[in-house]
């Protein structure tokens, strides 16, 4: 089996962004989390996307828009899951010979 990496280049309006919520769960004394009540969530703003790695704001181009996001397949014919978002900094520190290529979201 082998890993490959592309690099899916998103949208801040794509509906891919739209009605994301962190949910914030209980702790009990020991700060595990209290699997017994039910978790709050909030919304989170569309200009609250960051780098999975570095934090950095993304979009970086705030006049493309574009959010890059590093997939993997575990072979070749599989699905593509997405491994996180990516500045082009970070994006960057990802051995090169493993991307295959940058394709555009469809939405």
């Amino acid at each position: 089996m082998k890993r490959l990496y592309r690099v899916l280049i998103s949208n801040k309006i794509s509906s891919r962004w739209a009605g994301r919520a962190n949910a914030i769960y209980a702790a009990n004394d020991d700060l595990s989390i209290d699997w017994s009540k039910d978790p709050d969530y909030i919304s989170v703003d569309d200009d609250c996307i960051v780098c999975d790695l570095c934090n950095k704001n993304l979009p970086e181009n705030r006049e493309t828009g574009e959010i890059l996001i590093l997939q993997v397949s575990w072979d070749v014919g599989k699905t593509w899951e997405d491994v996180g978002t990516r500045c082009e900094e970070c994006l960057a520190g990802n051995p090169q010979d493993r991307i295959l290529e940058r394709v555009q979201e469809d939405d």
